[in-house]
């Protein structure tokens, strides 16, 4: 026989037991059931029984209606229980009841007798003599009622008698039986156990050339050419395992490097790195945030992107981070206005990936933030002198190419075809004015007298001049 089935017997003996001691419980809760049932109804009719001695009474001596109309309802009622009652197993409670009923039939009818043949007033010797013949039979009535509540307590007690004996008895016989199996299977079990385990801690030991003594086909001996099989084969794949050993141990210095050359880097980059989540909360920051914004990192993380910003830039911030969400796409060169702890302004350029889980959902960004504050300066500054230079030159007119001009009187021809002055020319294609005098020469040929007399004067340029 193999362990495997000894070991099924040693199970299955005290499952068997189990199911038979609760089969056998279960019939007795039901047949204690049934008799406590039995037991409330012979109560009822105890109860019933004793109220009849009151009402006879009443109904005697009180002539009351109400108490004939009580004795008529409990009597059904009554009636009723003790017909119930006729299912009883036992055959001298099944006569006790029939007994029981008999008398109260007989009790009804000497009250309905002497009821009727006295309607308004019992005489007095008649009503002792009926009082007293039903009284005797309430009395048997109530004796057989004890009787039947006695037998069934009886019979409960048997029952817990019975069900005691059975199920004592099962349980020693599970017990032998298990000590009986227990001892075979310690005799076919213990001792190659002890030997199995004391050659599996030599194993364990790394002592791969030990294999372990077979003897018989039952289940440890197999299991000891398993482990043979399995130890030949570790034997084999030791000098694997330990190249593996070794390589697994330089990846993981090499990575442990790796990751101080990556802090080192992060720590000497002056720009900012960070991570948020899918709501915008930042979960990691570089130091960096101590020069570019005046925060430690403990203070930046747990807080949002926009906390930083100023109160007119968070709805576009906000807009921003949402259309990345949205598109689950890197962005680069997003320019965010923050403000510093001091209260001062710094432009930042921000690029960023998305952090993406194997579902396919978005878990937040992670990316790096650059101090363009005098980049953005220059640039503001300098498409401000482009915007002024370009309002000039907007309202500058430039005269270009070759002008037709007379060579006698000086006009100017327009693209029209038409001969213009040449003040009036310049004037019209550009901003500049004309404010006419003579040169001496054209003021000798034209005023020559005055101009004489202009010479000889000190102040005679000046008033030319004026002219």
């Amino acid at each position: 026989m193999s362990i495997k089935t000894k070991l099924k017997l040693i199970i299955t003996a005290p499952l068997l037991g189990l199911l038979l001691i609760t089969g056998i419980m279960s019939v007795s809760y039901r047949d204690i059931e049934r008799e406590n049932v039995q037991k409330d109804r012979i109560y009822s009719v105890f109860q019933d029984i004793f109220q009849f001695h009151l009402l006879n009474d009443d109904l005697l001596y009180g002539n009351d209606s109400r108490a004939r109309f009580q004795w008529d309802a409990r009597y059904a009622n009554l009636l009723s229980t003790l017909t119930s009652m006729g299912d009883f197993s036992n055959q001298e409670q099944r006569v006790i009841v029939k007994r029981v009923r008999a008398a109260l039939e007989e009790s009804n009818q000497l009250i309905s007798q002497g009821l009727d043949k006295y309607p308004d007033n019992l005489d007095v010797e008649y009503r002792n003599l009926l009082k007293n013949q039903i009284d005797i039979k309430l009395d048997y009535m109530l004796s057989d009622t004890a009787k039947l509540l006695a037998i069934s307590r009886g019979k409960t007690e048997e029952i817990l008698a019975r069900t005691g004996y059975i199920t004592l008895t099962i349980i020693l016989l599970v017990v032998f039986f298990i000590g009986i199996n227990a001892l075979m299977v310690k005799h076919s079990m213990v001792a190659p156990y002890n030997n199995l385990v004391e050659g599996l801690k030599n194993i364990s030991q790394g002592r791969f050339d030990l294999r372990l003594p077979v003897k018989g086909s039952d289940e440890i001996s197999q299991l000891k050419r398993a482990v043979n099989d399995m130890v030949e084969k570790l034997e084999t794949s030791s000098a694997v395992l330990k190249d593996e050993i070794l390589r697994h141990r330089a990846t993981a210095e090499a990575l442990a490097q790796s990751e101080i050359k990556l802090k080192a880097l992060i720590e000497s980059t002056s720009d900012w790195i960070w991570e948020v989540d899918s709501q915008g909360i930042y979960t990691y920051s570089s130091s960096q945030t101590i020069d570019m914004l005046g925060f430690a990192p403990d203070e930046v993380i747990g807080k949002k992107i926009y906390d930083f910003m100023a109160p007119e830039e968070v709805f576009f911030g906000v807009s921003g981070f949402n259309s990345f969400l949205e598109n689950k796409q890197p962005f680069n060169g997003w320019v965010m206005p923050l403000k510093r702890k001091d209260g001062a302004m710094v432009f930042v350029e921000s690029n960023g990936v998305p952090i993406i889980n194997q579902g396919g959902e978005i878990k937040g960004f992670r990316g790096v933030n650059r101090n363009i504050t005098k980049r953005y300066m220059l640039i503001a500054e300098k498409e401000r002198l482009i915007t002024e230079l370009q309002s000039a030159l907007d309202k500058l007119k430039m005269l270009s190419g070759m002008l037709p001009i007379c060579s006698s009187c000086k006009k100017i021809r327009d693209d029209s075809g038409y001969w213009q002055q040449i003040e009036s020319y310049i004037t019209e294609h550009s901003e500049a004015e004309f404010s006419h005098s003579l040169c001496p020469e054209c003021a000798q040929r034209l005023y020559p007298d005055y101009y004489k007399q202009a010479v000889k004067d000190k102040q005679g340029t000046e008033r030319l001049t004026d002219l």
